[in-house]
């Protein structure tokens, strides 16, 4: 990974290189032939010309803040010049101004520049001196970048804004920013001052002696990129102050040994410790909220992996960093075994990036998405089943697995993401489930080894790119399916495999066979023959009886039958009725009864006591007493009254309908005392001639 790392690094300089109009060199010859013309942000305000090896920049104003990495106008004639002269009078450098110069060894800028922009120098091979004059007041980080080969920048005295050290490294005026570094001072190490509090963009890029740093507490900002690239650094401590280790920090630093991640620190960003290849392990401590799905690409020799088990959003097990709250193992290493107890339900991106020696890796069927390049990068990685749980995976996911050979692809995969295989040498054959309905773009670009690839979904869409398939796959498909399609449009070698469609043109019977139709869409066909079926048979039930068993009769259309599923017959079930009751003289006759004619009677027994027969002889009414006879047969009878009935009084008057007696029963009626008193009454009433009106409404005299 360190080579594939480091070509990357410096595969867009080569492409730019090679995309412009090709220009001659001085090659140790001096240049007779002028060029120039003007530029500046007011179009002509200042002048630039090639003449005698040299580039001069004249004018008064400003330059264009920034150029495209190939825009400056003497970007083309950039190796007929090995001298550069600023003159007085420019006020600013613009990015980009000084790219590619490759022949240029130093650098000076008038007393006139105020501002020189981020990347004003860059990728200028020979350059090893700086001059920044006193009038600079303000420059942007990295101020020159990719020039490996300075080995020292100078700060005129009396700048009030800049200033160097002994060793010629570029600070602010009161050294608290550590700007630039020179990559190529030739100490293997350096103690950053106690002022420093920050350290720039790029500060020791690409510092390839350095082997120890060493810093004080007081640094509590570290920039990006700020020692990528520091390919011999081994060791450096990292202040107490610091709370971020940030993007590309210490990317491609090969030789670093394992870091001390600080307390305080709660983000490590992207690509921070990518291509640490001489990591053993990996510890996050409690405070650590925040890893970038990149933070750890590359670090091939780390075994162990650790978190702190207080720390809130991650947890490890088995060697893997996993977010918790999320289930999705963000970083492994070459000994992790992914949890099969479901606390793992996504890969991340880049989980195992780059950890070349992975030899094997089982997913359990608790994950059901796995990110981009989660396996990218694994050179030694052989063989991989992805279980049918997997649903969504990223694109890259095995880009540059260079011995990856076998692959088993889930049924729940759709598509086949591009660059899935980019770059698997090894692979030499797979099969495309009938379930994947997409092959994207460079899904199996430079795949050189496979042979075969065979497509089962005769509709799946395949990326319109002969960079899809590599040009020495044969394709293995249906007739007139998609795969064909593109064999065909890009020269392909394609093997038919007809698809057919079946159709039952005869049903098969219990007597004769039947006939199964198969059609290609090319036309081809075929027949089977259809085994005979089993005897179709109705059931008839014959239920049980009190003295029969019940049974079931089963009969084919062919009148072949048979009984079976005998029932026990259910016995009887009697009805009882008393056809005689039973007297204290005779016994009785209890008659059981079946519904299908079966009887039989009991006695039923004598009975204790007299049976008596109730007859009234004499009617009760309001005036007298009835009289009820009770008799039995055996001739013993005895009598009872019945009380008298009430007085029936239909018309109010207080008078009974039947007896015609005064029925009311109020005080002017009573006996007794209270009797006496309204007798006095009605006696005073009558002497003074008023008449006395009872309760109920009757008047008494």
């Amino acid at each position: 990974m360190k080579q594939q790392t480091r070509f990357f690094a410096i595969l867009m300089a080569i492409l730019m290189i090679l995309s412009v109009t090709p220009i001659t060199s001085l090659a140790n010859t001096t240049n007779t032939e002028t060029y120039g013309g003007t530029f500046g942000v007011d179009g002509d305000n200042l002048s630039w010309k090639i003449e005698n090896n040299t580039l001069t920049i004249s004018g008064y104003g400003r330059m264009t803040e920034g150029y495209g990495f190939d825009r400056a106008p003497w970007y083309n004639y950039r190796n007929l010049f090995n001298k550069i002269i600023i003159e007085e009078g420019i006020l600013n450098i613009g990015t980009y101004s000084f790219y590619d110069c490759d022949l240029i060894e130093e650098i000076s800028f008038p007393n006139t520049v105020t501002t020189i922009y981020d990347k004003a120098i860059a990728n200028c091979e020979k350059l090893k001196y700086i001059y920044i004059p006193e009038s600079v007041s303000n420059i942007e980080s990295p101020l020159f970048h990719a020039c490996n080969t300075v080995e020292r920048i100078n700060v005129d005295e009396d700048n009030q804004h800049l200033s160097t050290d002994e060793r010629g490294v570029l600070f602010n005026k009161d050294k608290t920013v550590l700007y630039h570094y020179p990559p190529n001072n030739t100490a293997t190490h350096y103690d950053i001052p106690e002022t420093v509090t920050r350290i720039g963009y790029n500060a020791f890029y690409n510092s390839i002696h350095l082997k120890s740093v060493q810093m004080s507490d007081n640094v509590s900002i570290i920039d990006n990129w700020a020692f990528m690239f520091c390919e011999s650094l081994e060791t450096i401590n990292l202040p107490k102050s610091l709370t971020k280790i940030s993007g590309q920090c210490f990317d491609c630093c090969f030789s670093l040994t394992d870091v001390e991640i600080p307390e305080n620190v709660t983000t490590i960003d992207y690509y921070a410790f990518s291509d640490c290849e001489s990591f053993k392990t990996i510890s996050i401590h409690k405070n650590v909220t925040s890893i970038a799905t990149n933070a750890f690409n590359s670090c091939n020799g780390v075994e162990t992996i650790t978190v702190a088990p207080d720390n809130p959003i991650y947890h490890c097990e088995n060697n893997c960093i996993i977010e918790t709250a999320t289930k999705t193992l963000v970083r492994g290493c070459k000994n992790s075994i992914i949890p099969t107890d479901g606390s793992v339900e996504r890969i991340g991106a880049n989980a195992f990036y780059g950890t070349s020696s992975l030899t094997t890796i089982k997913i359990p069927d608790t994950v059901t998405k796995i990110g981009i390049y989660a396996f990218g990068g694994c050179d030694d990685l052989l063989a991989i089943e992805i279980p049918d749980t997997v649903t969504n995976i990223g694109y890259g996911l095995f880009d540059s697995c260079s011995r990856l050979k076998n692959v088993v692809l889930g049924k729940g995969i759709t598509e086949i993401p591009e660059l899935m295989f980019y770059r698997c040498y090894a692979l030499s054959n797979i099969e495309i489930t009938n379930e994947v309905k997409l092959i994207d773009r460079y899904a199996f670009y430079r795949c050189y080894s496979l042979a075969n690839i065979k497509i089962s979904n005769p509709e799946c869409e395949i990326y319109a790119s002969p960079d899809t398939i590599d040009s020495a796959t044969t394709i293995y498909g249906y007739c007139d399916s998609t795969a064909q399609e593109y064999a065909e449009k890009y020269n392909r070698k394609f093997v038919a495999e007809h698809h057919y469609s079946s159709e039952e043109t005869t049903p098969a019977t219990h007597l004769t066979e039947g006939l199964m139709t198969y059609t290609c869409a090319c036309g081809d066909t075929y027949t089977e023959t259809i085994e005979k079926t089993e005897h179709s048979y109705n059931a008839v039930i014959t239920p049980p009886t009190c003295i029969e068993q019940g049974y079931t009769t089963y009969t084919c259309a062919c009148n072949d039958t048979y009984v079976a599923d005998y029932v026990d017959a259910t016995g009887h079930s009697h009805t009882a009725t008393i056809t005689t009751p039973a007297t204290h003289l005779t016994e009785g006759v209890m008659t059981y009864t079946c519904a299908c004619g079966d009887t039989y009677t009991e006695a039923i027994a004598k009975t204790t006591e007299h049976t008596f027969t109730e007859e009234t002889i004499a009617s009760p009414t309001c005036t007298a007493k009835g009289e009820k006879l009770f008799s039995c047969e055996c001739g013993y009878a005895y009598t009872e009254e019945i009380a008298k009935t009430s007085h029936i009084n239909a018309d109010g008057n207080y008078s009974c309908d039947i007896c015609g007696n005064n029925i009311c029963s109020h005080m002017c009626h009573q006996s007794g005392f209270m009797g006496f008193i309204w007798k006095l009454i009605n006696f005073f009433s009558k002497l003074f001639g008023t008449n006395p009106v009872c309760e109920c409404g009757a008047a008494h005299y």
